[in-house]
């Protein structure tokens, strides 16, 4: 293409260094908002003369249409540099994996991780997550799964991005805050009669798992609490059950009353009496310790270890 038909056009050699190479590129010179401005093509030795018009021509074109291609190239670097957010959600289960329990840790993950929640916005910069790129998740979680599970997406989002605010992301506000809450089922109307008690109650074995079914309907804890009970956690003689910070799901030790049907479970001395004003035969529901024996869980799925969550989750 002839240089008249292109007079923006450049090429430019400067002269080597002494035993260096010639270093030779193409750009086009341009004025800018008021500002004379030049935009590099690339080098010589890398693209050919019609490959460097081409770009010339289509950056050119830009200029017309009031968009200045060096600032665009300056935007793109930037954007490319930022962190998506899937590296920062990396940076935030980090973060939070000495200050949650194992169990939290596992739902944020589940949540900010799995494929079947957030993982679209994984490839894009976290300052450039939008309201509706959310608000679209959330009403597509909540039709595939539930509105239920879409909440507890969103509070884990939530979190995320209040943590996320305080870091050098470049995000300027939660756009969590802006979506629509998923109107979750409401839960816990039914619960179950005596009589459906009383069945479950006999349907229980002489297992561990039996007995931890029958100390949850007896407490009312949750499935966790019981099966991961210690020795170390039972005070017979006050008749009380404490469950400890490192247990408790809101990081505070918390005692209860051991009703006469739990009572005689955890201790010898007492066994008799508790279970004959429980009607109850001693050790029905666990068995205590042997003499001398390290205090340890009350219900080991093998030696050290407790009967927790992911077991009894397939029960209760």
């Amino acid at each position: 293409m002839a240089r008249h038909l292109l007079p923006n056009f450049c090429y430019r050699q400067r002269k080597p260094v002494a035993g260096g190479k010639c270093h030779a590129s193409f750009f086009i010179g341009y004025r800018f908002g008021g500002e004379q401005k030049k935009f590099k093509l690339g080098d010589a030795s890398v693209i050919s003369a019609d490959e460097a018009r081409r770009h010339a021509l289509a950056h050119l074109g830009d200029l017309t249409k009031g968009i200045d291609p060096q600032a665009a190239k300056d935007a793109a670097r930037i954007e490319a540099a930022k962190i998506t957010f899937a590296e920062a959600v990396t940076q935030y289960l980090a973060a939070k994996a000495t200050d949650v329990r194992a169990n939290s840790l596992r739902t944020m993950r589940l949540y900010l991780t799995g494929s079947t929640y957030f993982a679209t916005l994984n490839g894009k910069a976290i300052d450039r997550v939008t309201v509706a790129d959310i608000q679209s998740r959330l009403d597509q979680i909540s039709t595939d799964i539930s509105a239920a599970s879409a909440g507890q997406a969103r509070a884990s989002l939530n979190s995320f991005f209040e943590w996320a605010l305080c870091r050098s992301f470049g995000c300027k506000d939660n756009p969590v805050e802006r979506t629509e809450k998923p109107k979750a089922d409401v839960e816990r109307e039914r619960v179950l009669s005596d009589d459906e008690l009383k069945t479950i109650w006999n349907a229980c074995d002489d297992s561990d798992y039996g007995r931890i079914v029958k100390l949850l309907i007896l407490t009312g804890c949750r499935r966790e609490e019981i099966g991961a009970m210690r020795w170390s956690e039972i005070n017979l003689d006050a008749g009380t059950f404490t469950l400890p910070v490192e247990r408790s799901k809101n990081h505070r030790a918390h005692t209860l009353p051991s009703p006469a049907r739990v009572g005689h479970i955890h201790g010898r001395g007492r066994i008799e009496k508790l279970a004959t004003l429980a009607s109850l035969s001693p050790g029905c529901l666990c068995r205590p310790p042997p003499d001398g024996a390290q205090p340890g869980p009350i219900f080991p799925a093998e030696p050290g270890r407790s009967l927790s969550s992911p077991l009894l989750s397939l029960l209760w």
